[in-house]
C-alpha cells in the first residue's frame, strides 16, 4: 500500500472517521462530520470523502449515511506497548529495534504482499500519508524500492521510516511526508554512506484508542 499525500483539511476528515470508529465502532454520518469539522454543507463533505476514496484511504458505498470503510485499517487491534519502535521524525538507534517481531501465520495472510514484521510508529514525520505515533505498520522485508514506496531505512546504527527518493544514481533521499516545515529529507549518498533499506510498508494496522482531543 503506498500512502498518497494528504491535504491538512483531508487528514482531519481521516483522523475524525479512524476516532470516530474506534470510539463508537461505525463511521460517522455525514452530517456528524459535517457539524464536527464545521464542514459547510453536505458537497463539501462529499468532497473531502471522494479525494480520500481516491488517494485509497476509504471505501465508500453509495446510498448509505454511514457507508464509510477505512480500507488501510481493517485489521486486528493490537497492543503497541510490547512491540518495538521505528521513528517517523528522528531517527532512533537500530539497537531499540532489535526485538522486532514477526507476524502471525493469521495475520499475514490479511496483508498483500505478505509482511515480515510490523512495528509501532513514533514521531509525525509521515503524517501526510497517514502513519503517526502509535500506528501499527507491516513491513515486507526488501533491500530495494521504488519511487515513492515509504520505507525502513538503517543509516549507520539508526533506523528511520521515510518516502524513498532517488533523484541521482548515486544519491538517494528519504523524505518526510508532513506539513511541518522542521522535517527535513535525509540525503544519502550511496557510495560513501553505511545505509540499508530493510524493508517496505506493506500495510497499516490500528493500534488501541487513543486519548481523543476535546470536540469543538
Amino acid at each position: 500500500m503506498r500512502g498518497r499525500e494528504l491535504t491538512e483539511r483531508q487528514q482531519e476528515v481521516l483522523d475524525h472517521i479512524r476516532e470516530h470508529i474506534r470510539k463508537w465502532g461505525v463511521p460517522p454520518s455525514r452530517t456528524e462530520l459535517s457539524r464536527t469539522l464545521k464542514l459547510v454543507s453536505g458537497s463539501a463533505v462529499a468532497y473531502h470523502l471522494q479525494a480520500l476514496e481516491r488517494k485509497g484511504w476509504i471505501q465508500l458505498y453509495p446510498g448509505m449515511d454511514r457507508g464509510i470503510q477505512l480500507l488501510r485499517e481493517g485489521t486486528p487491534v493490537f497492543d503497541p506497548d510490547h512491540l518495538p519502535e521505528v521513528a517517523a521524525g528522528t531517527p532512533i538507534l537500530a539497537d531499540e529495534s532489535k526485538a522486532i517481531l514477526r507476524v502471525p501465520d493469521e495475520l499475514s495472510r490479511q496483508i498483500h504482499p505478505q509482511a515480515d514484521f510490523y512495528v509501532v510508529v513514533r514521531g509525525d514525520s509521515m503524517s501526510s500519508v497517514g502513519y503517526r505515533t502509535g500506528d501499527i505498520i507491516a513491513i515486507k522485508r526488501t533491500p530495494d524500492a521504488v519511487e515513492g514506496d515509504v520505507v525502513m531505512v538503517r543509516i549507520g546504527a539508526e533506523i528511520t521510516l521515510k518516502c524513498f527518493h532517488r533523484p541521482a544514481e548515486d544519491r538517494v533521499e528519504l523524505k518526510p511526508c508532513s506539513s511541518n516545515p522542521e522535517h527535513r529529507p535525509i540525503v544519502i549518498d550511496k557510495e560513501t554512506e553505511d545505509w540499508e533499506i530493510v524493508g517496505v510498508v506493506v500495510g497499516a494496522m490500528i493500534g488501541p484508542p487513543r486519548q481523543s482531543s476535546p470536540g469543538p
